[in-house]
């Protein structure tokens, strides 16, 4: 059983090759197609910023492809898991030796920047990891 995870070029070409079918016409013809993102939701747990965003980059990705993709929102290692087992796709996974092992990545659509930000009066010198043992992050 193959397994995709990490982008968007990769979720469109496992689903092309996973359910040729699913361009039927009427919406209940197609079979649903899981897509496993992190559960992300604000203090009062109600839907995140970026888990409204991501549903509605699924439901355009949708409309263009013909495909029913349908979002499930679960915790990290809950999402992770009903991939594993075959139960559906992956998406937002980071590749590593691990996963690597279990899954299989396609070339990443798009990439996002993150940076460690401290306050300007006091700077860390950061080079690597083990410059932040120690520190609150």
């Amino acid at each position: 059983m193959i397994k995709f995870a990490s982008s968007w070029a990769g979720v469109v070409a496992a689903l092309c090759l996973l359910w040729p079918a699913a361009r039927a016409a009427a919406l209940d013809e197609r079979p649903e197609i899981p897509l496993f993102i992190a559960e992300q939701t604000d203090s009062q747990r109600q839907p995140a910023p970026g888990l409204v965003t991501m549903t509605g980059v699924v439901k355009l990705l949708a409309a263009e492809s013909g495909l029913n993709l349908v979002v499930h929102p679960y915790p990290w290692r809950r999402a992770q898991m009903k991939a594993k087992n075959g139960e559906g796709l992956l998406f937002g996974a980071a590749e590593t030796a691990e996963r690597a092992s279990i899954f299989a990545f396609t070339k990443p659509l798009y990439s996002v920047n993150q940076w460690l930000v401290t306050p300007a009066q006091k700077p860390i010198d950061f080079k690597s990891w083990e410059d932040l043992r120690g520190k609150v992050v």
